[in-house]
């Protein structure tokens, strides 16, 4: 595992998808191993073809009562969708490595009980209350602008996984022993989880020289691919209750990327971020806060609102102040939407 490239992402980060790639041309992998269905790798080459435009999503369901799906959403900006557009151009083999959609499905209709679920339901919010007490020792409102001042604007080459891996690291320490206690299901089932991709990755391995594979997964999981905890076998994989099941690619929108809608691994402004991710392969993140706005601004007037070109200036400036004051490089969306309440909104 020493040799093996490892790179820990959060699911929809234009800058995650911007250093993986980075990563993947210093690293030239001859595999990629992605955190995904290992069943769904057959649809990783449609998912790079040219007339495929995201947001896409893989969706897996049960082909008999109960109905249960799990879903797989990308956006362009997606470090998994960049990789395995990377991985096609290059020729690369390219592996989802997560536990196949049958294992999934019926691991999820088994969930626990509705005690049990609502004392996962206080784990989770004692595991959110930590991130936010980091955002707020940080000086910010919530996490998401943590988030985005802290990671998707650092461009410094090399500085975005170390930093990201080191943080998710101490943070399931911090959590793993509540977890497993008011959430054992959840605890579980990633252990699991990271078994079977351990499993994937020391299959690659006979196949491929260890530095020749780089393994994507969330940040999370790193850890738990690291530890000294064995790899699932044969025998404990055959023990693993099944679902019939199929896999589907299938269009998306942003509106269903939106944790707005209750997508847990989403963000608030998903075409915000493929506006970021834009300016990052045009290296114009100077210029994000004037285009976001401007595009504001167009759909205000549309409405019959006043918000002129003078206005747009004013919003940028003002966003770019309250970013320096939290010594930010560039505005977060918080900062963007204050502006546009006080110079597009009067207040």
């Amino acid at each position: 595992m020493n040799k093996i490239h490892l790179f820990g992402v959060r699911h929809l980060s234009p800058n995650a998808a911007t250093h993986l790639l980075q990563f993947l041309d210093k690293h030239k992998p001859k595999c990629i191993l992605i955190e995904g269905p290992a069943d769904a790798t057959p649809l990783m080459p449609q998912m790079a073809q040219k007339g495929v435009k995201p947001p896409i999503a893989m969706l897996g369901y049960t082909t008999e009562l109960p109905i249960e799906t799990v879903l797989y959403p990308f956006a362009s900006y997606s470090p998994e969708y960049q990789a395995i557009c990377w991985g096609v151009k290059k020729k690369a083999t390219l592996r989802f490595i997560d536990l196949p959609s049958e294992n999934m499905l019926k691991l999820r209709q088994e969930q626990p009980s509705e005690e049990e679920g609502e004392k996962a339901k206080a784990f989770y919010t004692y595991h959110n209350s930590l991130y936010k007490q980091l955002a707020e020792q940080m000086g910010e409102t919530d996490y998401e602008n943590y988030w985005e001042r802290h990671f998707e604007h650092r461009q410094e080459k090399d500085s975005f996984a170390p930093t990201l891996a080191l943080q998710s690291e101490e943070m399931r320490k911090m959590v793993v022993d509540k977890e497993c206690e008011e959430a054992p299901f959840d605890f579980s089932y990633n252990l699991i989880r990271e078994a079977y991709m351990k499993r994937e990755i020391a299959q690659a391995c006979t196949e491929f020289k260890p530095e020749e594979i780089v393994v994507i997964v969330g940040a999370y999981h790193l850890s738990g691919i690291e530890n000294d905890l064995p790899a699932m076998t044969d025998e404990e994989l055959k023990k693993l209750p099944k679902a019939s099941s199929q896999l589907t690619l299938m269009p998306y929108s942003y509106l269903r990327l939106s944790s707005r809608t209750g997508y847990g691994a989403g963000n608030m402004a998903p075409y915000y971020f493929e506006l970021m991710w834009q300016a990052m392969q045009q290296n114009t993140m100077d210029k994000l806060a004037a285009t976001y706005l401007t595009k504001v601004a167009k759909i205000l007037r549309s409405q019959g609102q006043n918000a002129s070109s003078a206005s747009v200036i004013e919003a940028v400036r003002l966003a770019n102040v309250l970013s320096a004051m939290k010594g930010g490089e560039y505005p977060v969306l918080e900062d963007l939407h204050d502006a546009v309440i006080t110079c597009f909104g009067g207040g």
